[in-house]
């Protein structure tokens, strides 16, 4: 779904990075078109920028008003990264995990065929040396 984030004159501008006229715009939807509108404000730093969020939608949620904090939209972007991260790092630990062991496992397993080589030598009669 596609949102109207701005109406020029004649021209429509949508977030899909399109653009047409107003007047045909209008006419394919049947009905008038209706922009929305995005106001920034910056808090004192000695306020809550969530709180003052929550603050101003509950003040105007009868204009129908959403408000969000870019910084919980940051901390929120953050936190996914962080969370994938510790994610990619977790399958990296476990295949280094996974390479170290598998020398090993292939190391112990010649040595146990070179032990059976050497016994059946042995029986054969040959020397140690």
């Amino acid at each position: 779904m596609t949102r109207l984030i701005g109406a020029l004159d004649h021209v429509v501008l949508y977030t899909g990075d399109a653009l047409a006229f107003k007047s045909t715009l209008e006419g394919l939807i049947q009905a008038p078109v209706r922009a929305e509108s995005y106001y920034y404000y910056k808090v004192r730093p000695d306020v809550d920028s969530v709180a003052a969020t929550k603050a101003l939608e509950q003040r105007f949620l009868g204009n129908g008003m959403q408000a969000e904090s870019i910084r919980e939209e940051i901390d929120t972007f953050a936190g996914t990264n962080t969370t994938i991260n510790a994610l990619l790092q977790d399958f990296m630990g476990l295949g280094l995990i996974v390479g170290i062991a598998a020398p090993g496992m292939i190391a112990a397993r010649e040595i146990v065929e070179r032990r059976q080589q050497i016994g059946v030598l042995r029986a054969m009669g040959s020397q140690r040396s």
